[in-house]
């Protein structure tokens, strides 16, 4: 084995085209501020997505779609934990 399997894996997932559309955020104890970013290519963001999606499949993880509103997000990964703890 290269590692070994989590307990839980939770694997955050969003389309290419949104992806690139996103604004870099700058976290400092003060304020969070948009910064510039390089976005990456198209294809490489895809190659990337699906190795993280055969990574879910192979390590029986869950996948979330980020799409969604943070609050939606993170209520489904409490959700999906407290059904795996009972």
């Amino acid at each position: 084995k290269i590692f070994p399997k989590p307990d839980y894996l939770y694997i955050l997932d969003t389309e290419e085209k949104e992806l690139q559309k996103r604004q870099k955020t700058d976290r400092n104890l003060i304020t969070i501020e948009n910064t510039p970013r390089k976005v990456f290519p198209f294809d490489y963001l895809h190659q990337q997505r699906q190795n993280f999606l055969f990574l879910a499949q192979y390590l029986q993880g869950t996948i979330i779609n980020t799409n969604q509103n943070i609050d939606n997000c993170t209520n489904q990964i409490i959700a999906e934990t407290w059904k795996k703890l009972i």
